[in-house]
Parts: C-alpha cells; structure tokens; sequence
C-alpha cells in the first residue's frame, strides 16, 4: 500500500518531513504525481501524521531507496 501511493506521488514524504518545501498552485490545478499535489495532500492529511509518533520517519526510511515513476498531468482541484 505504501508503494502504491509513493508511486502515486513520490513528493509527499519529503514535503511530509519538511525536506522538500510545500509548492502551492497558482493557477487551480494540480500535477498529478507532482509537487503541488503533494502539498495538498499534506495540507489536507498532515496532522494525522504528524500525530503518529515515527510515522513520519518510517514513510521517509521505506521510500528511500524507490525509484520514482514520472508522469504529469493537471487536474481542476
């Protein structure tokens, strides 16, 4: 399930951990798979993670070593 959803958009741990910085849209629309997405999403799910302890960290530390899948598409959010 991880996989899955670090295949989905590999950007969120790192804007989960604060390793990568939020990058809002400007215009309305999201990549999908990209770093606006990724920022909406810890947006809208941040605060369960970073309420469990070591969540963050084991999401960092499992998707170390992935290779990212590249695909950009925009969709209204």
């Amino acid at each position: 399930m991880a996989e899955e959803a670090w295949l989905a958009n590999n950007h969120v741990p790192g804007v989960l951990s604060g390793k990568q910085p939020l990058v809002a849209s400007m215009d309305g629309y999201v990549t999908v798979g990209g770093e606006d997405e990724a920022a909406e999403y810890v947006e809208e799910n941040g605060k369960p993670w970073q309420a469990s302890p070591g969540a963050i960290a084991w999401l960092v530390e499992a998707t170390r070593k992935w290779k990212p899948r590249r695909r950009r598409s925009r969709v209204d959010v």
